[in-house]
């Protein structure tokens, strides 16, 4: 035990309330939120005082519908649990920054059990915005398409159809 760890661990907590770059929440084994940080209070218009408490689930109904409680299960059993923006888009709808013309914030998250030596007490949830990195990528491509169409219209207009890209 270090000396001084209360201390140490008030800090910490009080940190990734106050200062992070991504969501976390925590649930108990009954799903019932435990912590809800500043960046989610400010990104899903939810307040902790509002969501400390109640159920992920009657929170967050179509984490249900999609299919998504299992995951929350499965950490519960010890595992944890990666989900790509690619296959799964995000975890919890929240609006996309003001920034980038898209409709939902696309996001990266991470499911983890928390634990003692001796049990899983809950889950620990990080969720990541990366809606300004995939509008980016989008937007890199529409010059990089954009490009290659000047490039081949130059070619078709000095008659060198053949050196066109298929």
């Amino acid at each position: 035990v270090m000396h001084g760890a209360p201390h140490f661990n008030e800090a910490l907590v009080r940190w990734l309330n106050d200062h992070p770059w991504q969501g976390i929440f925590t649930t108990d084994r009954s799903f019932r939120v435990l912590a809800w940080n500043r960046w989610l209070e400010d990104r899903s218009g939810l307040s902790s005082a509002n969501v400390v408490g109640s159920n992920l689930f009657d929170l967050f109904p179509e984490l249900v519908a999609r299919g998504f409680d299992s995951f929350y299960k499965c950490v519960l059993d010890g595992q944890s649990i990666a989900l790509s923006q690619r296959f799964h888009g995000y975890l919890l709808r929240m609006p996309a920054p003001t920034e980038v013309s898209i409709d939902h914030m696309h996001q990266t998250a991470h499911i983890a059990p928390l634990f003692t030596d001796e049990a899983v007490l809950g889950t620990v949830t990080l969720i990541e915005d990366v809606s300004e990195h995939l509008y980016r990528i989008d937007r890199m491509m529409f010059h990089l398409t954009a490009s290659e169409n000047v490039r081949a219209a130059r070619q078709i207009r000095l008659g060198r159809v053949s050196d066109i890209p298929k």
